[in-house]
């Protein structure tokens, strides 16, 4: 309380100079600052306004405020965005006494406390101040909390702490949490390879992982070996083509495209009699790119490819994909089907639904998307449509398919608690029914349901639908969202396909994007 007192009375006084790089401020303005840190300070005002509020300090007080915002940020009524928030205009004061102290603090408080103060090392740069933090997170490699592991091991990876591989080694023992398995593989990797020894020890390792009882091993090791794009793992890579496990499988033949030999292409035909669904779909498509020749998923087209071509078919020497023939107007479906979701086909056989019930999906749905000429009367609203058109999907989709439904507002709700329900008679009106008893009301939590849906090993493809940007949850900014979805699904292969309702959502966009999905948008 005396520091803040002491503060305000500098504020009112007119003692405190804005920094060189700050906006010249009248004498005024000070009020204003009283005025913004108390509605930081206040936790009843909402996290939006509290953020707006840090930034206008940072921006006029630069590193005067660095230790109100070491106060607030480990705070448990601090919400989680806004720590992020406190933690960037910390990183971006680039001040070496706010540094100092900021790695000073990294060995205090809880799990919480210390990822707050590791964001905040983003910008440092100095020589023994960097080593102090990667030392730290080597010691938080350890740490029981996954999201303090998973921190740690980006900042040394991102910090290129050649020293970390033995730690990262360490860590995989018994590293459970699927996203940081693989960034700690890609992360070793990258450390031996920068410090020229240790490689081929480490290849053997990858080489004993593609076999491990867990997927994520499996996976994660496969991506390696086909980034390091040797043409004599193709045997070992494309053994698992054969995998029981549809990610395995289709790690193995990402792996396969990067390795680039053709004598990958017979493996991949060959397994592609046995897919179905969105595997089938991404069997056909890596033949496509890695041979330029458009027969999508018709396997005996491409046995008579390869026995009329093969002897004398040579991949491009660069990894630049060869083009299909023709211009496509449109994507292409391999396995065409009839089943859409709001203008996105659906073949997958393994799908999560993710539909934002929150208070906005009230409101009147446009022409564009109800799908008729009454643009502006009516009573139709959002909730409506995404009822009928969901409950129309599930009505279609193939005996084989499993699906589940999880919807959001402030909290997020699913059918299912755990897995996908099996196709049938019973199972089709059952989740129709669930859809349709869903009333929209409350903010928007997408980063918690989408989250939930990657609890789900046997997922292969979600939808997201949504109306608005993240509002609650444990993450409601969207550069952290689209992070750690990409995180999540690094080694997983969801392919993610995103609808914006009523504007344009870019976050829906990014993540779509960086899964390979497509983005559609009703205005």
């Amino acid at each position: 309380m005396l520091r803040i007192a002491c503060l305000l009375l500098a504020l009112f006084a007119g003692a405190s100079v804005a920094p060189a790089h700050a906006l010249a401020l009248p004498g005024p303005v000070v009020l204003d600052q009283k005025t913004d840190l108390d509605t930081l300070k206040d936790v009843t005002k909402i996290p939006g306004q509290r953020i707006v509020a840090a930034r206008q300090l940072a921006n006029a007080l630069g590193p005067k405020i660095a230790d109100e915002f070491l106060d607030i940020g480990p705070k448990a009524t601090t919400t989680p965005d806004l720590r992020v928030q406190l933690a960037l205009l910390l990183a971006n004061m680039k001040d070496p006494g706010v540094d100092k102290k900021i790695v000073g603090k990294l060995k205090d408080g809880s799990a919480d406390d210390k990822i707050f103060h590791l964001r905040a090392t983003k910008n440092i740069a100095d020589a023994k101040l960097v080593k102090e933090i990667c030392e730290k997170c080597i010691a938080f490699t350890a740490d029981k909390d996954n999201e303090l592991r998973g921190m740690a091991v980006d900042i040394l990876i991102e910090r290129e702490y050649a020293e970390a591989a033995p730690a990262l080694e360490k860590l995989l023992k018994k590293e459970a949490d699927f996203s940081t398995i693989g960034v700690a593989m890609g992360g070793i990797t990258k450390l031996l390879q920068k410090s020229l020894k240790g490689m081929p020890e480490w290849e053997v390792k990858l080489k004993d992982f593609t076999v491990h009882e867990s997927p994520f091993f499996r996976n994660a090791a496969l991506d390696e070996l086909g980034k390091l794009g040797k043409a004599e793992y193709v045997t070992l890579v494309g053994a698992q083509l054969k995998s029981k496990d549809w990610s395995t499988r289709i790690s193995a033949l990402l792996a396969l495209e990067r390795i680039r030999h053709k004598t990958a292409i017979p493996l991949i035909i060959a397994q592609m009699k046995n897919e179905t669904g969105r595997p089938l779909e991404e069997f056909a498509a890596a033949l496509e790119r890695m041979t330029g020749t458009p027969l999508g998923a018709d396997v005996p087209r491409w046995e008579e490819w390869w026995r009329n071509k093969g002897a004398d078919f040579e991949l491009a020497a660069t990894a630049e994909r060869p083009s299909t023939e023709g211009p496509a107007k449109k994507k292409t479906h391999f396995g065409e089907t009839s089943v859409e979701f709001l203008g996105i086909p659906v073949t997958s056989r393994r799908i999560i639904f993710i539909v934002d019930i929150s208070g906005s999906m009230k409101e009147l749905a446009r022409g564009i998307l109800k799908n008729d000429t009454d643009v502006g009367g009516g009573t139709t609203t959002r909730m409506d449509v995404v009822k009928r058109e969901l409950a129309a999907c599930i009505d279609k989709l193939e005996p084989e398919a499993l699906f589940n439904v999880i919807v959001f507002n402030e909290s997020v709700f699913s059918w299912l608690n755990s897995g996908m329900a099996k196709m049938g008679k019973k199972t089709r009106e059952d989740g129709k029914a669930y859809v349709m008893s869903r009333e929209a009301a409350g903010g928007t939590n997408l980063y918690d349901a989408v989250k939930q849906a990657f609890q789900d090993a046997d997922c292969d493809t979600i939808y997201i639908l949504s109306d608005g940007q993240p509002t609650y949850g444990e993450q409601t900014d969207p550069a952290t969202i689209r992070a750690d979805v990409a995180k999540w699904n690094a080694t997983r292969h969801i392919k993610i396909h995103t609808i914006a309702v009523g504007e344009q959502l870019d976050l829906l966009k990014a993540i779509s994007s960086d899964a390979g999905g497509e983005h559609v948008e009703y205005k």
